[in-house]
């Protein structure tokens, strides 16, 4: 509001404003206020049309990164998928025109939005593509979490795709890189223990009691105020549910929804 009610102060360089625009974003998305989130998300996205003399090549480079992956975010928050795909599929057209541009770190962070799109959408073939853009980059502790969460997507993506040859790999990477975190929550150390059992796995009924156990397990960290962090950057229980219970991960994630909601209400109540 103090931007904008005084018109002088955005006759000049606009990047502050730029900047209080996308944490605004980034607030009402967290706040669950929808309808802010969607009017600031629009009034964002129309910057480089409302400034075109004042709004630098790079400032218009950080808005496309920058409403990119909030638009992502906010649609999969919403479960809105035909809105989540169209962000996706825009973004994508985009990309040649912005890509060069962006820093490693955002792209980083960029590329793991645009597979944990796919993935919720489950056009896993595209949770490859852009993950292996993530790997193709110069070795970097950048982002080193969306990396870690990256390997995760990628191997779930080889195993719905049938790709079992690079899926022998890709476990042994993602081991191999678990392994050498410095910093590790405990909800991808559980991961990394059934990475290292599942190469000892014989049959599919193995693998699903396994991924009950392994269910069970983050279920208990759920309600972890530090755990929460990973959870924020990559939910593995709507695709463990969605294969014991043979729904789409979609509809598995409302349902990790809708307890997580009524956990946190109970929470609420007994405090």
């Amino acid at each position: 509001n103090l931007w904008e009610e005084n018109p002088s102060m955005l006759e000049g360089p606009v990047e502050n404003y730029i900047y209080s625009l996308s944490n605004l974003i980034n607030a009402s998305i967290r706040a669950e206020k929808h309808e802010e989130a969607e009017r600031v998300l629009e009034k964002f996205r129309a910057l480089p049309e409302k400034f075109p003399d004042t709004i630098s090549d790079n400032s218009r480079v950080f808005i496309f990164y920058s409403h990119s992956v909030h638009e992502i975010s906010y649609n999969m928050m919403r479960h809105r998928l035909k809105e989540l795909e169209g962000s996706i599929s825009r973004i994508s057209s985009s990309m040649a025109e912005y890509e060069n541009n962006i820093s490693m770190y955002q792209r980083i962070i960029l590329y793991y939005f645009l597979s944990t799109g796919n993935f919720m959408l489950e056009k896993f073939d595209q949770c490859v593509f852009w993950n292996s853009k993530i790997f193709n980059l110069e070795k970097s502790d950048l982002s080193e979490d969306y990396q870690c969460y990256a390997r995760i997507i990628q191997l779930i993506s080889f195993y719905e795709l049938g790709y079992f040859d690079s899926l022998e790999y890709a476990l042994r990477s993602a081991y191999h890189f678990f392994s050498k975190r410095k910093k590790l929550y405990r909800f991808e150390k559980i991961i990394q223990q059934y990475l290292r059992r599942s190469f000892r796995l014989k049959s599919e009924k193995e693998f699903l009691a396994m991924l009950e156990e392994m269910k069970y397990e983050i279920d208990l960290l759920a309600d972890d105020s530090y755990e929460k962090n990973a959870f924020d950057a990559f939910d593995i229980r709507p695709w463990i549910i969605s294969k014991l219970k043979g729904v789409s991960i979609h509809e598995a994630a409302l349902t990790v929804q809708s307890e997580t909601k009524l956990m946190q209400d109970a929470g609420k109540r007994k405090r």
